[in-house]
């Protein structure tokens, strides 16, 4: 029941299982987004180009369906061209949406474990994580959203549980940003640290 936290799309795993794999053309070229006419030179958002080579996206500000959307182009045509969905492996760079997920893995996984009754170092460890963490997130628009949020709201350093609970809302507002179901946060730490008391995790 908690697979929706992670990924509404899922249907297995838990959210975490990986698109189904296709085939990529035989003809590269076919493939081949890199290039003066790739859709991607008209994204009309700078930070979705890749810093280092500005003819690529930045593969970690592109959601999967975008980086399709854009990147996947017939070059006879000059329209978009997907006839399978390329699979993302992990020898693969992740995109936008797998970072979230995984971002946000870790970042309930650190609140769950944080002490129940922190010492001021601890308190001053998380903070300072979390502010750098907001500062270093690769995606643009997300490091400046979640900056933004921490001024707004502060993060609950006072124990376990307050964390847990502060860090939950900050992945409910995302999830309300893209439409995503809201997580019910009085169960943050059956999810992310002592699991179903069915034991089904044990």
């Amino acid at each position: 029941m908690y697979k929706q936290f992670i990924d509404p799309d899922a249907t297995n795993s838990g959210g975490y299982e990986r698109r189904p794999r296709g085939t990529k053309p035989d003809d590269e070229n076919k493939f081949n987004p890199i290039n003066e006419n790739s859709e991607y030179s008209k994204l009309s958002n700078p930070s979705m180009i890749d810093d280092d080579h500005f003819e690529k996206p930045c593969k970690a500000c592109v959601d999967f369906k975008d980086w399709l959307k854009h990147g996947v182009v017939d070059n006879i045509e000059r329209k978009p061209h997907i006839e399978e969905q390329v699979s993302i492996n992990s020898e693969c760079p992740l995109m936008r949406d797998d970072l979230g997920r995984a971002s946000w893995s870790l970042l309930h996984t650190m609140a769950a474990y944080y002490p129940t009754k922190p010492k001021q170092e601890e308190k001053q460890s998380m903070n300072q994580f979390i502010d750098s963490f907001s500062k270093v997130f690769p995606c643009p628009e997300c490091r400046d959203d979640f900056q933004e949020e921490i001024i707004k709201s502060p993060p609950d350093l006072s124990n376990r549980l307050g964390l847990s609970t502060w860090m939950c809302n900050q992945h409910n507002i995302v999830n309300k940003k893209l439409g995503k179901p809201e997580f019910n946060c009085k169960q943050v730490l059956e999810r992310w640290r002592d699991g179903p008391k069915d034991g089904s995790c044990d």
